[in-house]
């Protein structure tokens, strides 16, 4: 069974969100340890920024290539029930679609 376009640009999300999280908690741990060398501080700090750009960047429509940051935050974030975009904003292809 292949995974629909939703679900890949919301595993996509939760890998990402995930990845920001983590380095966020790294970061704070780094300040409140002084113990914990600064590349670590950086490196977390780089991880945040490097996901949160991803987010916003790197989720796109695998058909025309527009960029659907909105998709993968509600596959992350909103109750199943929620109302959820249906296609692409741009060239109309069904998000619920194998892709």
């Amino acid at each position: 069974m292949t995974a629909t376009i939703r679900e890949h640009l919301g595993a996509r999300a939760r890998f990402l969100v995930v990845a920001a999280a983590a380095g966020w908690m790294i970061f704070v741990a780094c300040m409140f340890f002084p113990a914990i060398p600064w590349p670590v501080m950086v490196g977390s700090f780089v991880t945040v920024i490097a996901a949160i750009l991803g987010l916003l960047l790197a989720l796109r429509c695998p058909r025309c290539r527009h960029r659907l940051p909105q998709v993968g935050l509600a596959e992350v974030w909103t109750p199943a029930q929620a109302v959820k975009p249906r296609e692409c904003p741009r060239c109309r292809i069904a998000l619920d679609t194998a892709g």
